[in-house]
């Protein structure tokens, strides 16, 4: 799906930036300031992976292992 820029997005969405299915969701920063990108995230799982066997989820923080999906949410890294 193609980026939308947002003087499309007003032609597609006259008068909101949002469709009218989304307007009661609450707008929430993504990441926090200051906090690990997804790459560094990311990066560090792998190398406790490699390392340790051992590390945490970045999706959901639970203990995951090598070569297994997330007991937590199922996400596996490849």
């Amino acid at each position: 799906m193609p980026a939308v820029s947002p003087k499309d997005r007003q032609r597609v969405f006259p008068g909101s930036e949002r469709p009218r299915r989304f307007q009661h969701l609450e707008a929430r920063q993504m990441f926090e300031p200051g906090a690990p990108t997804l790459d560094e995230r990311i990066s560090s799982t792998w190398s406790g992976l490699v390392s340790v066997g051992t590390s945490e989820c970045p999706v959901c923080a639970t203990a995951i292992h090598a070569a297994q999906p997330c007991p937590g949410c199922g996400s596996e890294l490849s």
